[in-house]
């Protein structure tokens, strides 16, 4: 990579989604009172921004929604208004203020004319942690840590306008 803004462990740099560390070119930056989930995905969106003009690579690595299970309060309370336990309520959470930072990076590269030659590839690592308690998981068999399919299978999908047809089944 040219540039690098992220954490190599989160042992040593995410003690939790409002205080921790960054390294920013070789630099480690520390940060407080911000949620990391929003940080990431503005760095990504500036990376854009200033790599417009030229063809450019862009791995967008989350944290979310891997422990310390952390989100803003106000979209928590969304989900425990609706009933959810507190650990899903996080989860989703979590995962919400993630998808609405994808959302926004996608819709820069709209506003920039970039959406129709540009590779987005998305995906994740693995199904639910059992630590931080049981969620929907589709009805698959078992968990993260576990090679049934409920701890393997995994979203991946990948768009690209201008080669790739959306394909329906029929």
């Amino acid at each position: 990579f040219d540039v690098f803004e992220g954490f190599i462990s989160a042992d040593d740099y995410l003690p939790s989604y409002y205080d921790y560390k960054l390294n920013i070119a070789g630099e480690i930056h520390a940060f407080h009172d911000q949620y990391i989930t929003y940080d990431l995905s503005d760095r990504a969106i500036e990376f854009v921004q200033r790599n417009k003009e030229q063809p450019f690579f862009l791995h967008l690595a989350h944290a979310a929604p891997h422990r310390p299970l952390e989100a803003p309060d106000e979209i928590v309370r969304y989900y425990l208004d609706r009933g959810f336990d507190e650990n899903t309520s996080l989860i989703y959470a979590m995962i919400g203020v993630m998808d609405e930072g994808i959302g926004l990076l996608m819709d820069e590269l709209e506003s920039l004319g970039l959406r129709e030659n540009t590779i987005v590839i998305f995906a994740s690592d693995n199904g639910p942690d059992p630590v931080a308690g049981e969620r929907f998981n589709h009805q698959l068999r078992g968990m993260k840590y576990e090679v049934y399919e409920g701890g393997i299978h995994v979203p991946f999908g990948v768009s690209w306008p201008s080669k790739l047809k959306l394909l329906r089944a029929t």
